[in-house]
């Protein structure tokens, strides 16, 4: 912020972003867990964790007045779905979202069942580029 001269247009916060306003476990490190994460990871009782106060998309939007995101971009390790499936009444506010999406399971959290959860909220897939066979990046346009 500092470097780029913003300060004074950019506001942190220390909460995570989660599908409810509520206290999780965010994981830091196991076998498994090569990033901090909300979601458990297998044998989750050797994961590091630490308690983090978490609060929602539509939340983040409401507190801070926003009535317009030019970009949301997302790097959340795995709980992109719940943060986008669980949002309430953001979408038409959001212009655009970039983000790194991992393929969990064949039900809904994978890409497939992004894009179609994004274009159903109004937005066209304008780039998908898969960088493993389980994750990649999604950027996603307001139409």
């Amino acid at each position: 912020m500092r470097l780029n001269g913003r300060t004074d247009a950019i506001t942190c916060f220390t909460d995570g972003v989660a599908g409810e306003n509520a206290d999780r476990d965010l994981y830091l490190g196991s076998a498994s867990v090569f990033f901090p994460t909300l979601i458990p990871p297998p044998g989750q009782a050797s994961a590091t964790r630490t308690r983090v106060r978490c609060t929602t998309l539509d939340s983040i939007l409401d507190a801070n007045d926003l009535r317009r995101v030019d970009l949301l971009k997302m790097d959340i390790e795995g709980a992109e779905y719940e943060v986008l499936y669980r949002a309430r009444a953001c979408f038409d506010r959001i212009l655009e979202i970039r983000m790194e999406y991992h393929d969990i399971d064949r039900t809904e959290q994978n890409v497939d069942s992004l894009k179609r959860f994004l274009t159903a909220h109004g937005y066209r897939i304008s780039r998908e580029r898969a960088s493993t066979p389980t994750n990649g990046t999604l950027w996603a346009v307001r139409r």
